[in-house]
């Protein structure tokens, strides 16, 4: 994003252009919760809300909702796996024709390769709380222009437990 402000305009100064930087970030991340609090009260009543500023990616959602019909089973659930020591909150799990979906919605620019370790790790926590035992992962892109893409995850837990190794020998300071 940097690299892309600057070449915009050369004359913006360093703090300019990481002004910039965060005032997408911040605009991105506003858009993620929003659409976010949309798809949770879809999986609570049914119903999906409007959000003008940011309705193409809520016209995404609904699409999608229409086009796969999934069934919701549970929204922004709080996990922790003990196992492995980590906490999150997933999405979305919903039943699509017999078979349980955990999802991710996504409001960026595309589906990133991490999002499946993330999916993984939920997918663990969920089995351990005794929550759900799902069936497959998945992502809902949520696009702008209305369009959306579902796409199924496959990663397993020990690429997400290699991950969590990497970092934490990452964090170690050195004695």
């Amino acid at each position: 994003m940097a690299s892309e402000i600057a070449l915009e305009d050369p004359s913006l100064s360093l703090q300019e252009i990481r002004s910039g930087v965060l005032g997408i970030s911040k605009k991105a991340a506003e858009r993620g919760k929003e659409v976010h609090s949309v798809a949770e009260e879809w999986a609570k009543s049914g119903n999906i809300g409007r959000v003008p500023a940011h309705q193409g990616y809520v016209d995404a959602f609904q699409s999608w909702v229409e086009t796969v019909k999934p069934r919701a089973s549970e929204s922004e659930v709080e996990l922790f796996s003990e196992e492995y020591g980590y906490a999150g909150r997933c999405d979305i799990v919903v039943d699509i024709n017999d078979t349980l979906w955990l999802i991710d919605v996504k409001t960026g620019k595309g589906i990133y390769k991490e999002t499946g370790l993330q999916l993984v790790a939920y997918r663990q926590a969920l089995m351990e709380m005794g929550i759900a035992e799902v069936d497959k992962m998945g992502v809902v892109l949520c696009k702008e222009d209305g369009e959306f893409v579902f796409q199924e995850t496959k990663s397993v837990i020990e690429d997400f437990v290699n991950v969590q190794r990497v970092w934490e020998w990452y964090q170690k300071k050195e004695d």
